[in-house]
């Protein structure tokens, strides 16, 4: 049996973060270091780490010390583009640089998330907000972002593989996030899986809190101290293909008769492929009534139907991928007084998202469906 494996986790800001000694329960697996991600890459070996990181990371001074740059008072829609790749950048390199000398690893994928608030930037105050909007939320943009994520890794690690554990390290998200990063995942982990046709191994990891008091003593010359800590696994599933289109089911029907990948405030992307999205999500109704039904026949009818489609489905997941890291760059900015206002012009919805891909999911099931009747 062919056994893939990927590690997601929600950071929150790491370059506040100080050393402690991770252990993981049940287990003598230990590392002394500032994240856990090292214990479990040191526990579980995993094919791939996805690192997400909110944007708003580049007011930290400190994002620096690791090549990447602070935002500028004058900073134009432009140079944001680029200060974005540098903090993508800067945190593969605190990754590695923060990594224990005896444990070896590949570099992570670095996932930046839209975020909102205001933080501070060097005698500048920087606000981050989303479009106004009923149906614009920054918990559904983060999910967006985190589920398209998720389901590209799972894909590209999932080709022939027999069995994928999907591990979740919630131990650093703030907020949000780890809310939000959650039901992504476990979306993901069921469109995945019926998707590939395989099981699907669904862990979240979370550690004990670090103490306040040892982090402030950390701080004090001659005073330092590593708290010992415990990873626990706070959540076990196993997705099977069936259970998963059974659910996808309510999935798909979560984007409604008409969805929207998009919402926007005086932006515009060029998406040529929306019809064509529009078209596929249209026609995988019949396909889920017939499996929320229980109509074998009508189920092969509707698969066949649908045929066309399955081996356009991985490529239209990644440039789904694409128009989510595109759209994040679309930023409207102004200053006032001694404050710089970053609004988004287009952020995804996270449920008109997860009932498109779960109408990819629900076509490739089909799809698999069919080779397995020709089989037989």
């Amino acid at each position: 049996m062919k056994r893939r494996s990927v590690i997601f986790a929600t950071w929150g800001n790491p370059f506040i973060w100080n050393e402690a000694n991770y252990r993981l329960s049940g287990s003598k697996t230990s590392v002394k270091g500032v994240t856990t991600i090292y214990l479990l890459i040191k526990e579980l070996s995993p094919d791939l780490v996805v690192l997400m990181v909110p944007e708003t990371l580049l007011c930290d001074k400190k994002v620096e010390e690791y090549g990447g740059r602070t935002i500028p008072p004058g900073i134009n829609e432009g140079e944001y583009r680029n200060l974005v790749s540098d903090l993508r950048n800067s945190i593969k390199n605190f990754f590695r640089r923060k990594m224990p000398e005896d444990l070896e690893a590949k570099d992570p994928e670095v996932v930046i998330m839209p975020n909102v608030g205001e933080y501070y930037s060097e005698n500048i105050r920087v606000e981050w907000r989303l479009p106004e909007g009923e149906e614009v939320s920054p918990d559904s943009a983060y999910a967006a972002h985190a589920l398209i994520s998720a389901v590209s890794s799972l894909i590209e690690v999932g080709k022939g593989a027999d069995f994928i554990s999907l591990y979740f390290d919630t131990t650093h998200g703030v907020n949000f996030m780890p809310l939000a990063a959650y039901r992504a995942l476990m979306a993901a982990s069921r469109i995945a899986s019926a998707f590939y046709g395989l099981k699907i191994e669904f862990k979240q990891y979370n550690s004990t809190p670090y103490p306040s008091r040892a982090r402030s003593r950390s701080n004090v010359p001659g005073m330092s101290y590593v708290p010992d800590l415990e990873v626990f696994v706070v959540k076990r599933e196993v997705i099977t293909p069936v259970k998963a289109a059974q659910r996808l089911v309510y999935s798909y029907l979560s984007g409604g008769e008409y969805f929207r990948l998009f919402f926007s405030k005086n932006g515009m992307m060029r998406i040529p492929e929306l019809e064509e999205f529009r078209n596929i999500h249209k026609r995988a109704k019949a396909l889920a009534s017939s499996i929320h039904y229980s109509i074998p026949l009508a189920f092969i009818q509707f698969s066949v139907e649908n045929y066309e489609y399955a081996g356009k489905l991985e490529g239209y997941i990644r440039r789904i991928k694409e128009l989510l890291e595109e759209a994040l760059l679309y930023t409207s900015i102004t200053k006032k007084d001694e404050k710089l206002c970053i609004e988004h012009k287009i952020v995804p919805n996270y449920d008109y998202l997860k009932s498109l891909l779960s109408a990819f999911s629900l076509i490739s099931y089909g799809n698999n469906s069919l080779g397995e009747i020709r089989i037989q």
